[in-house]
């Protein structure tokens, strides 16, 4: 049994980097400057902030024996390994940018890209990590579509 991040550290990492200079940047523009939109940039950072680092510090994936639980505090999705239809790697494109997310569901068919798509009961989604994939060979027999 293992447990992993819904998104990689690094990225969790880079994000609070950027968010913090840009933060810095809104405080000074509107300590120098004090307009509205530089209030509605602050506030903005801010709430980007904690959305990211609510999702590097509390969604977790756990991966066992017995399946692939979703958890963060308000929610929890369980996808028990003989209801798993498909365990795939999907490209998740973001503007001009684009990741590979792993993805578990319990219907029966490939999917390319999971744009759009959200975490849900039936549904379980997080970035690509080769220790991920590690550990769901050690419990998933079936074939990982790529």
């Amino acid at each position: 049994m293992k447990k992993f991040n819904v998104i990689k550290p690094i990225t969790g990492s880079f994000f609070a980097f950027a968010y913090f200079g840009l933060f810095v940047m809104s405080v000074l523009f509107y300590i120098l400057i004090p307009d509205f939109i530089f209030l509605v940039l602050l506030l903005g950072t801010c709430a980007s902030f904690l959305y990211f680092s609510y999702k590097l510090l509390f969604q977790k994936v756990t991966i066992s024996s017995q399946g692939v639980k979703y958890k963060t505090p308000f929610t929890s999705y369980e996808l028990i390994w003989k209801d798993i239809k498909a365990v795939g790697v999907a490209d998740f494109s973001f503007l001009a940018s684009r990741a590979s997310w792993i993805y578990f569901s319990e219907q029966d068919k490939r999917i390319d890209n999971i744009s759009g798509m959200k975490t849900a009961p039936a549904f379980i989604m997080m970035n690509y990590r080769e220790p991920v994939i590690s550990e769901i060979k050690k419990y998933w027999h079936g074939e990982i579509y790529y």
